[in-house]
């Protein structure tokens, strides 16, 4: 299961159970969220997703409301592996494909905020 913050499921759900579809690389997956004492959780579909998206310890999903009418959230995973930190002086940096995928999202979500407007 995977939960997230109860605030965001109040602001855009009404029920405390949802259907819901999540969009990963083109493909649909049902699954169902849960409102419970101020958390959400995805149960239903989340092992389904998690296994069609070889989702591995480590790795960051980033979940986007692209749809409220009909509930569709589409997944950006960010995975471990990719996301290498590199050392320097004083501590450690994001690799170059790391600051890309965190310039990326941020365009991402930026867009998406202000879609929702």
């Amino acid at each position: 299961m995977q939960n997230f913050q109860g605030s965001f499921y109040k602001k855009h759900f009404k029920d405390d159970e949802q259907h819901i579809q999540i969009r990963f690389e083109r493909e649909l997956l049902p699954a169902k969220v849960l409102y419970y004492r101020r958390l959400a959780v995805i149960s239903a579909g989340w092992r389904l997703f998690t296994r069609r998206s070889k989702l591995q310890p480590g790795d960051v999903t980033v979940f986007e409301l692209v749809n409220r009418e009909d509930p569709l959230l589409d997944v950006h995973i960010y995975r471990a592996h990719e996301q290498a930190l590199e050392p320097r002086t004083g501590g450690f940096r994001l690799s170059t494909s790391a600051r890309k995928s965190e310039v990326q999202l941020r365009k991402s979500l930026f867009h998406s905020q202000n879609n929702a407007r």
